[in-house]
């Protein structure tokens, strides 16, 4: 018998289909006032269970066009029946504590489960794209899909996924404006109140005449002159106008709509559409939106169906804020302080403000009640502590705005690390702090950093003042052998510079072998992937020492492997367009790569030049160099040099601080270190044009 494959084929797609579209995604959250409580709702508007084995949530991070690595498998989630919901949250524990009720999968931070409202969401079945949220490519940002500090859920009338993004499927709560959209609604959400998990409006439609109000939101506070009207109904035709204002009989009826401004005026409307006009506000006021479903002849139906919403207005926040700064007002081994700047536009209008700060913190710059844009200044904050500040209107304005000025960090360069810690977190210790990832992963084992590529994904940083010009990183590093050489295309960076914020120089990444040999390295200025690569191949359990440098004003990274010069070979990044970003951090990042490989680091030296990053300087700079004991274990420190000339003796700690300074001369002098604690120190020592720098150790 001859069998209809084609046939046989075609129902098979038909109903993959069909089961493909019985899961959707109903709700995305990020809560204003909680970025732990993020979570993706998931729903089965199908008859039957779906085996979720193989489904897959995914991201496309801000405007990437590329998915994220940081996939969440939704196996666990085992069969998930019909009618049910799914919770994806990123903090499993606080989902718990916030919304009182468990998550079906902890997602952690950075993926699909995590998204700050600027991301794209994707639910695959395998390799097949079922449900998607955003555009790809496309920062949500000032975009229909934004639902920054707020939330985006799946009208009601939606049955099915939809492989391609729709706006008219959403209903969007953000902290923006946007125009254009079918339903955005500028309106930050608060956690748990704002939101509904394993909830969803969709559930509860019947077969009975329904009228949802999508805008105006209850209790919500527009700040907007025009506040637009947004409904949907259900099992309900409209009739339509018969040119006189009544119902032509061409439907079941009508929509009643009674407007009541709180102490003044109703009005009343009736419409033959479900595209309503916008409702003009005067700010200061409260008003109650009541429609209702009615019959042909004007009458209730039976039951009535009628819905109301109360709302107010406010004056608009027409003050925007803008770029932040901090920057040291001395940087010194004691807690130096730090001044700061907030840009602005939308000032000198009829609003005033009122701007608060920690005490001790002096306000100045440009004042908004009268300057339409400029810089508010502060100064006298204290290294370390973060300052708060808050700018609220005061009259006609309802500007409650919050900003935080994170305190740089007053150190000076050069920096030195031996990594001499126990074992555990690297950012347990002083000089390190965590800027991304799970905080803790990134070890420290037998006296160096090990940089995991694979599962860890803290990144970590130390911060330092910003200079001018070109600046260094160097450090001695080992590849674990990770049974193979380096392979594929997807090769991590693990080393760079940083800005103060999240934006990455001179990144140092292991990549594939030219030839026979395990791996070698690469540089790139700004990309993430190396730009150019060191020539020569290297082995896996050799320690090779790695400098760096980017040059801030013209936007170029260089790499020197194994150089005591910085005239010895080198390789150049990609030149980037002029100027270059500040550089006031460094970081060790732990991501994924096709062979996950481990890095350990060592003598990290940190420097606005070429010999501040060297492991120490020969001591035919100073003829007849010497220090001992070395560890000083009796308080005293012997220094001896080929001359009797005045020497100039800096003692840093790890952090780069300036601990002890003094002025000796002769061939021979003792310092006394018994106000140094125990610990890993660089000792500098200027005898006239000569340096000397060595590694201390006091016990």
């Amino acid at each position: 018998m001859k069998k209809n494959y084609l046939f046989t084929l075609l129902l098979t797609l038909f109903f993959s289909a069909i089961s493909f579209g019985q899961v959707l995604i109903t709700e995305l959250a990020d809560p204003n006032n909680d970025a732990t409580a993020r979570y993706v709702e998931i729903y089965n508007a199908g008859t039957s269970a779906q085996d979720m084995t193989g489904w897959t949530l995914q991201r496309y991070t801000n405007g990437n066009s590329e998915l994220s690595t940081n996939v969440v498998d939704l196996a666990p989630i085992g069969s998930l029946a019909a009618g049910s919901f799914a919770i994806i949250a990123s903090n499993a524990t606080n989902f718990q504590t916030v919304y009182g009720m468990a998550a079906d999968i902890d997602a952690g931070t950075g993926g699909p489960g995590d998204s700050n409202g600027d991301d794209q969401i994707v639910l695959y079945n395998g390799s097949t794209v079922v449900d998607i949220f955003g555009v790809p490519g496309e920062d949500g940002s000032g975009t229909c899909h934004e639902f920054e500090d707020g939330r985006a859920e799946r009208k009601a009338t939606v049955t099915s996924a939809n492989p391609t993004w729709s706006s008219s499927e959403w209903n969007v709560w953000a902290d923006s404006t946007i125009s254009g959209c079918t339903t955005h609604t500028n309106s930050p959400r608060e956690a748990p109140t704002d939101f509904d998990p394993k909830a969803w409006i969709g559930t509860s439609v019947s077969s009975d005449p329904n009228l949802l109000i999508s805008s105006p939101t209850e209790a919500n506070v527009y700040t907007s002159t025009m506040v637009d009207v947004t409904i949907d109904i259900f099992n309900f035709s409209l009739s339509a106008d018969n040119g006189s204002g009544a119902s032509d009989n061409s439907g079941d009826g009508y929509i009643k709509s009674t407007l009541v401004t709180v102490g003044g005026s109703t009005e009343n409307a009736d419409f033959f559409t479900t595209t309503l006009p916008q409702i003009e506000v005067v700010p200061g006021s409260s008003y109650t939106l009541t429609l209702e479903l009615v019959d042909n002849d004007g009458a209730s139906l039976s039951p009535a169906v009628s819905k109301s919403v109360s709302f107010s207005s406010d004056f608009p926040c027409e003050l925007a804020l803008g770029a932040i700064t901090t920057s040291c007002e001395a940087v010194t081994s004691a807690s130096d302080t730090y001044s700061g700047t907030i840009a602005f536009t939308g000032g000198n209008t009829s609003a005033t403000y009122t701007i608060t700060a920690p005490s001790g913190v002096t306000i100045g710059g440009d004042n908004p009640d009268i300057v339409a844009e400029g810089t508010i200044t502060f100064s006298g904050m204290t290294e370390g502590t973060d300052t708060e500040i808050t700018i609220v209107g005061a009259t006609n304005s309802s500007c409650d705005l919050t900003r935080t000025l994170f305190s740089p960090s007053c150190i000076g360069l050069p920096i030195s690390d031996d990594f001499s810690y126990a074992d555990g977190s690297l950012v347990d210790n002083p000089l390190w702090d965590n800027f991304s990832g799970t905080s803790g992963d990134l070890l420290v084992t037998a006296g160096q950093a090990l940089v995991q590529h694979g599962t860890p994904s803290e990144d970590a940083q130390i911060q330092f003042a910003a200079v001018t010009g070109s600046v260094y990183y160097a450090f001695d590093f080992t590849v674990v052998d990770p049974g193979g050489p380096i392979s594929g295309t997807d090769n991590e960076y693990f080393a760079m510079f940083k800005d103060a914020s999240f934006t990455y120089r001179a990144k140092l990444d292991i990549v594939p072998p030219a030839s026979s040999g395990d791996f070698t390295v690469g540089i790139a200025t700004i990309g993430n992937t190396a730009d150019a690569v060191w020539a020569t191949d290297l082995t896996y359990g050799v320690s090779y020492r790695v400098t760096v440098m980017f040059n801030q004003d013209d936007n170029i990274a260089k790499l020197w492997v194994d150089a005591t010069s910085e005239s010895d070979t080198s390789i150049l990044g990609s030149d980037e367009q002029d100027p270059g970003i500040s550089i006031e951090g460094f970081g060790l990042r732990q991501s994924d790569s096709d062979l996950n490989e481990g890095i350990l680091v060592d003598n990290l030296r940190i420097g606005s030049t070429f010999a501040d990053t060297t492991l120490s300087v020969s001591n035919l700079e100073i003829d007849g160099f010497a220090l001992y004991p070395n560890p000083v274990t009796n308080n005293n420190l012997t220094i001896t040099s080929n001359s009797a000339e005045v020497k100039n003796i800096s003692i840093f700690n790890v952090l780069g601080k300036n601990v002890l300074s003094t002025t000796v001369a002769g061939n021979k002098a003792e310092i006394n270190t018994a106000l140094l604690s125990s610990g890993i120190y660089i000792i500098k020592v200027q005898e006239g044009a000569n340096t000397a720098t060595s590694k201390l150790v006091i016990k």
